[in-house]
């Protein structure tokens, strides 16, 4: 079933999107990153990566126009850019040394995975005009994970 919502990706603005994030990837990551890993620490990278990633996401749910678009695909991107490694460094000193190979090999191969499925099924739903469900579903992720990252906090401090 189509909808007959007009999409607001054509395939040059999707590369100009994609462009967009890979270079805030590049600059976050490549420049910005031990700074701001020194000042925060990474349990608060992730949770600013999460927030910036959900309300990215549900901004693009929004976005009629291109300006808002951009807005909400950094808000995305730097906010994927900020969850990533810092999640890893903290899988990585989570896990008992002898397992860090395995866990940090599930984590990647997870992250793989998701970087598979995902850009299939929003490109399903962004190709039938439904930009709206998916980028509410993505937020959605963002904030389970955010949930869940609380979850963890109130459970570790009880015992």
């Amino acid at each position: 079933m189509k909808s007959t919502q007009p999409t607001l990706f054509s395939p040059v603005t999707a590369i100009f999107l994609i462009v967009l994030v890979g270079l805030l990837g590049i600059i976050l990551q490549g420049f910005m990153m031990q700074r701001l890993l020194h000042r925060y620490g990474e349990a608060r990278l992730v949770v600013f990566g999460l927030l910036g990633m959900a309300c990215g996401y549900a901004l693009l749910s929004q976005a009629q126009g291109i300006v808002l678009t951009l807005i909400a695909a950094s808000l995305s991107g730097v906010g994927h850019g900020l969850t990533r490694p810092s999640l890893t460094s903290l899988i990585s000193q989570a896990a008992d040394p002898r397992e860090q190979g395995s866990v940090l090999g599930a984590s990647q191969s997870l992250q793989s995975l998701a970087q598979i499925v995902a850009p299939l099924l929003g490109g399903y739903l962004v190709g039938r005009g439904w930009t709206p469900v998916w980028a509410l579903c993505a937020s959605g992720f963002a904030c389970f994970g955010l949930a869940l990252g609380k979850a963890r906090v109130k459970t570790e401090s009880v015992t």
